[in-house]
């Protein structure tokens, strides 16, 4: 009877290990893998979600001997510089990016001062840096740049340029759709953002009277006028 316990007994813990789970712990973080627009407008935030993984795969937030990982920039607005293992959950975390100024920028995450790689999806492109292009917003306000006076019967050239509200010239336009109305010694133009190459719109007129005219510019959508100049008679 005693021989059928212990066999009994060893039966059930035999059973037990089999149904124990062994848990593995993940490696130190070795890649961040994302998927994101490398294009940012001027003042238009991007959130953007990494997955932080071992050398093997495995959703991670173990930072090894350090603390934080560090996320630094060379121009880019930033929501966190800083992150913490509590703020990876199942290996995800997410930064929101800006830029003000229109031009070429970057961003990298340090780990005991050395880059992360970051896998780039779809092609798992592999880089120690995340390359970001800031392009102008649209047209947020108007310069007259046409000269202060005029000589009647003789041509004069209006020049209008249009600026975002960060202040970069309205210089890329395929993102853009906008329309405006010049007026201008008892002429009238309209002009569509990307009807011109570049900031400013230029074209020529022949004032005869001798006293002063305004310069206008009206925003279409709106109705409103942006902008006005007077110019004199020379």
């Amino acid at each position: 009877m005693v021989f059928f316990r212990i066999i009994f007994a060893i039966a059930l813990l035999i059973i037990n290990i089999s149904k124990a789970q062994v848990l593995v712990k993940p490696g130190e973080i070795t890649y961040l893998e994302v998927k994101y627009n490398d294009t940012l407008v001027a003042g238009e935030p991007q959130t953007i979600e990494f997955k932080a993984t071992d050398a093997f795969g495995n959703p991670s937030n173990n930072l090894g001997l350090a603390d934080k990982i560090k996320v630094v920039s060379n121009g880019l607005i930033l929501d966190k510089s800083e992150i913490y293992p509590t703020e990876i959950k199942s290996g995800i975390f997410s930064l929101k990016v800006n830029g003000k100024k229109a031009g070429d920028y970057s961003i990298q995450f340090l780990l005991n001062e050395k880059p992360i790689i970051i896998k780039v999806q779809p092609t798992n492109a592999l880089t120690p840096t995340l390359r970001f292009k800031v392009i102008n917003n649209k047209a947020d306000f108007i310069i007259i740049t046409s000269p202060d006076t005029f000589l009647p019967g003789y041509p004069y050239t209006v020049k209008v340029s249009f600026y975002d509200k960060e202040g970069n010239p309205v210089i890329t336009k395929y993102h853009l759709n906008q329309s405006f109305t010049i007026n201008a010694n008892g002429t009238s133009k309209e002009v569509n953002i990307n009807d011109f190459i570049g900031e400013t719109y230029e074209y020529q007129i022949i004032p005869y009277l001798t006293k002063e005219f305004s310069i206008e510019v009206i925003d279409k959508s709106t109705d409103k006028k942006v902008a006005s100049k007077i110019i004199q008679p020379e």
